[in-house]
């Protein structure tokens, strides 16, 4: 069964509750992050195995742990290091250097997600089979008590930590120390939402996970039945059954979206109303079509993983704008982009200047919100660019979204965003490796 968005709408949606990426250096990630992308740095805690920083942009959050012990038992001790793999999956056979090995990647390992009830929400989950790799733990402080647990996905070394932050009054968690402009601690709270440079970032759109090829439709049949989600189409050329299949050009690829939404027997709730719910794309690599940057992310990656993070702007041109003079680098389109059939005519309708997208490399789509054409206004589209990977391999990038009215995802843009990354990993030689 399909849900849309507009039967969606009338539930109370869930919203992530942050985003951690485990780092090899978090110092030089938190340079790049907040000098080119116009993150804040606003709490940072330093333990006997680990250094943690928390950013923000505006409602997104983003925590870096860098981990700084060898010694195994003391960081799994760690109540707020949730390592980006999981030990039951590593045997008891393996020595200590082999065990600390599987630390040497940098990845987004775990998407958090605020819950109601932790105590029935973690109940229910490991009833029906979920491993919970750690148990309810409660974080008290004068502002308040945060109660978090720590459950493993089906997707590689995806985690979920449940956060129920009821009546919390704290910036971030109990244990974490508000930082200042200046780096400096700083026992005040601090505003995460700002708009620095033309750099407007408001919160995540969605993350997208890759998957081994042919398993996407058990990944989401395991968020369906113990999270309760909810798929939608991505665009309406997706069949039922099949997803979105692309194919052609170098790109094998499917791809499947689902979402949260509150259920009684899950328990999931919204953190803030100004936050739009959060979308989870899935994507796999499809047989017989020769290396993708999928199978690129698997392997540099070692497994499946989080692919990349979309955060949305109200105003993509003057922030892509604005990135670049920060120094960011973009997977460009393919240069037949804005030469396609009808793509001309339709950022016209649109009203947009077609000079302007294409001097910023700005992908749209008016296809986006298909199942909604009839409808009174028309102009549903969006606007995406990818950037190019954070990081030393080509695993975790984010993209840059701006929504006005679309609620999917265009099959054209999907096309020229997946062939801007093939042709960037092309150059890089990565889908040689």
């Amino acid at each position: 069964m399909f849900f849309l968005r507009g039967e969606l709408d009338k539930m109370d949606q869930l919203c992530l509750h942050h985003i951690e990426l485990g780092v090899k250096d978090g110092s030089k990630l938190i340079q790049k992050l907040t000098s080119q992308y116009s993150f804040k740095l606003i709490a940072t805690r330093t333990s006997a195995v680990a250094k943690q920083w928390v950013l923000t942009t505006g409602q997104a959050r983003f925590l870096l742990t860098e981990i700084t012990s060898e010694v195994y038992e003391e960081i799994i001790a760690d109540p707020f290091v949730n390592l980006w793999f999981d030990p039951n999956r590593l045997g008891t056979n393996g020595s200590e250097r082999e065990r600390n090995s599987k630390l040497n990647y940098d990845s987004a390992f775990d998407v958090a997600i605020q819950v109601q009830d932790i105590e029935k929400c973690v109940k229910k989950l490991i009833d029906s089979g979920v491993k919970c790799l750690r148990p309810i733990q409660c974080h008290k402080s004068d502002q308040g008590d945060v109660k978090t647990a720590t459950i493993v996905s089906c997707v590689g070394d995806v985690k979920h930590t449940l956060v129920q932050s009821n009546g919390y009054r704290g910036l971030f968690m109990p244990g974490f120390a508000p930082v200042t402009s200046d780096g400096t601690v700083n026992t005040t709270s601090v505003n995460g939402s700002h708009n620095v440079n033309n750099v407007h970032l408001t919160h995540v759109d969605h993350v997208t996970f890759v998957c081994e090829m042919g398993t996407l439709s058990d990944v989401l049949s395991w968020y369906e039945k113990h999270f309760g989600m909810a798929r939608f189409t991505i665009n309406r050329d997706e069949d039922e059954k099949e997803g979105m299949v692309i194919q052609g050009d170098n790109i094998g690829l499917r791809m499947m979206a689902f979402e949260y939404w509150k259920c009684a027997e899950v328990g999931l709730t919204t953190p803030s109303r100004n936050q739009d719910r959060i979308t989870f794309v899935l994507a796999e690599s499809l047989p017989c079509q020769g290396p993708s940057q999928v199978d690129t992310f698997l392997q540099q990656h070692n497994g499946p993983g989080v692919q990349h993070i979309a955060l949305h702007t109200p105003d993509i041109i003057s922030t892509i704008a604005g990135l670049r003079q920060k120094g960011v680098k973009f997977a460009e389109p393919p240069s037949c982009y804005y030469m396609e059939e009808g793509k001309l005519e339709e950022i016209q309708t649109i009203g947009l200047k077609p000079e302007l997208l294409k001097s910023q490399g700005i992908l749209i789509d008016m296809e986006a919100d298909a199942d909604k054409q009839d409808s009174a206004d028309t102009h549903r589209y969006l606007m995406q660019k990818f950037t190019l990977p954070l990081f030393d391999r080509d695993t975790l990038f984010l993209e840059i979204i701006q929504r006005c009215g679309a609620s999917g995802f265009g099959f054209g843009n999907i096309k020229a965003l997946w062939r801007s990354v093939s042709a960037y990993l092309s150059k890089s030689g990565s889908q040689n490796l």
